[in-house]
This record gives structure tokens, sequence and C-alpha cells, in this order.
């Protein structure tokens, strides 16, 4: 199956998904109470007969705001259940209390005016699809407590400029930023080693990328249609890539080791292939990568400044000389004097 037919079965699945009620409730038989604009059900946890938690699980379509409480009836509420919040398209505010451990399948999709999402580190588990087609969403940070993390989490979050995800996490996984029109460019943590498929397709405006060494599987699709994706750093020359078809910038240009994955892959799709050398020991100011500082970096710099290209993760530390978390002329500065 082509990657196109795979693109256009996973649109079908979220459609389908989003839209038919679960085959299996979260809590057969609860009884189910209304909360303001919330509706919830107390659950049984540990199945010992009493009831020990709260479920959200739905909210008045029409409502702007919505506090979601830390307990109701004198039970915590810890799960925003399935769905929850899905298609509210009115809601601009929500505040998701710590205390909640579990944010349920696709529990805020469709949420398309909400501009913010908090999430406290009290989470642990956020399921498939639980951001997808919050359209409005520019920054969100996943919290380190947070270890079981869905696939699709991001679909279709077009505003999308700049996630964190907990450094504990070893894969980007499938579908993670699909469709995410305003990602530039990602900091890839050197402790991911799987990059899934279709992670980063679609993503329009992404116009660099580097692959840490650790990285050893990149899936079907990862960078398929990132027409302006101008640059992808491969620094494992065995890393497996599995991409049946490729659409990134007709002048992207690979860099890799010779005899590397990375070189055969730009050499079966007709891409510009650089060799990185091995020897090369890259510095402070070095942010076009190639073992010396001259002006040509100042250069690169300059055109960072106005906006006339972008930096990966690498090169924004490499060209951050007084380390103040910002690449600007001061930089540029220090950099010509060297």
């Amino acid at each position: 199956m082509n990657i196109k037919a795979k693109l256009t079965g996973v649109i079908t699945a979220l459609i389908c998904a989003t839209n038919v009620v679960a085959v299996m409730p979260l809590n057969v038989g609860a009884q189910t109470d209304t909360y303001g604009i919330l509706t919830y059900e107390a659950a049984d946890a540990d199945g010992n007969g009493v009831n020990d938690h709260i479920v959200i699980t739905d909210c008045d379509e029409s409502a702007t705001k919505a506090d979601i409480p830390k307990e109701i009836d004198g039970l915590p509420v810890t799960v925003i259940g399935e769905k929850a919040f899905s298609f509210c398209e009115e809601l601009e505010e929500v505040t998701i209390p710590y205390g909640i451990k579990t944010i349920g399948y696709a529990a805020f999709c469709y949420c398309t005016s909400v501009k913010e999402l908090i999430i406290p580190d009290s989470v642990t588990t956020i399921e498939s699809q639980a951001f997808s087609c919050c359209q409005l969403v520019t920054d969100i940070v996943i919290p380190d407590s947070v270890t079981s993390f869905g696939t699709h989490i991001f679909f279709q979050c077009f505003a999308l400029e700049r996630v964190t995800l907990p450094e504990s996490f070893t894969e980007i996984g499938t579908a993670l930023f699909f469709n995410c029109w305003r990602l530039k460019s990602y900091d890839i943590s050197p402790n991911i080693t799987k990059i899934g498929n279709i992670a980063f397709a679609s993503c329009i405006n992404l116009e660099s990328i580097v692959i840490p060494k650790n990285v050893t599987y990149i899936g079907d699709g990862a960078f398929y249609d990132c027409p302006n994706l101008q640059s992808v750093t491969v620094y494992n020359p065995a890393c497996e890539i599995f991409d049946g078809e490729s659409a990134l910038s007709e002048t992207a240009v690979i860099y890799g080791y010779e005899n590397s994955t990375a070189q055969a892959y730009a050499e079966k799709y007709g891409y510009n292939f650089i060799a990185l050398d091995e020897n090369i020991v890259i510095s402070k100011g070095d942010v076009n990568r190639n073992g010396t500082i001259n002006l040509y970096d100042v250069i690169e710099v300059a055109k960072y400044i106005l906006n006339m290209t972008s930096f990966d993760s690498e090169q924004l530390s490499l060209g951050d000389m007084n380390s103040d978390g910002v690449v600007n002329l001061y930089d540029a500065i220090e950099i010509a004097e060297i």
C-alpha cells in the first residue's frame, strides 16, 4: 500500500472515530449527573464497590469557558473522559486542575476556539487524539509526569508552533504532528530513538530538521508532503528509513555520512546529498557546521535575524554565543570577532 493510501486511511479512520459513539463506554451503567456545564459520573477504580473518583464525561457545547473542579461530591476529579469536550467549538478557555491523571481519547478534539491548554504535572496518561483539531493552540508543554502517550495527539493543530515533550520520551509517535501547518522546526531530543509513520506529514512550513544519532528508525511518510523542508540532517549512518514516497522541497539537501542510509535515500529520490565529515569539530559560532568559523557564519546569523532563513535546534545553540536563549545581533558581533 502506498503512502497516499495510508494517509487516506488514517484520515478516514480519524473522522469515523470522532463521530461514532464508542462501543465500550468508560463506565457501563454508571449514573451521570451535572456540575454546572459539565456532566460527570462517579467511578470505582479498584473495583471494591465503592466509588472513589470522578470522571468528566461531557460538556455543554455552547459553553465558552470551563473550569474543571478538583473534586465533586467529596470525590477527586481524576479523569477527563473520552470525547468529554469534543466539538465544543465555542469553548475559548479551559482550566485543567492539578489532580487530573488521565486525559482520555479525543477529549478536546475539535475545540477549535481554545487558544491555550496547560497540562498539570499530575497527568500521567494522554490518550490518542486528545488535542486533535485544536486549531488555535500555538504552544503546549507536556509535563514530565506523562508516561503514556497516544497517537495523533496534535493532528490538525494548524497554529501549533512549539511543543515540549518529556525528556523521558523515546518515540515521536504515529502522526503526532500531522497537519501542523505552522511548525517550522522541531527540536528532536537526543533521547528519541524512533520517529513514527507520518509523524510530521503535511507540516507544510517545516523548513529544517536534525535527526539525532540515537534515532534508529524513521517510519513511512514521516516527512511526507513537507514542500518547504530544505534541510534534513541524519546523524545515525545506519538509521532505517522506511519512506516509500517523499515530497520534500525540490531543492532539499540531505546531510549524512558517506555510504549511509541517508545517502542512499537522497540518491533514490534525487535529492542533493552533502556528506558530513566525521573528523570535523563543530564549536560555538560555527552555525553552518563546516568546522570553520568565518564571515559565512556571520552572514547566516544575519539572515536568521532578518527572518530570511530558519535555524534548527543545533544551529540555535551554536549561534547563541552569550547563552541568553536567543540568537541576535550581539551573537553575530561575537562570531565576527573570533
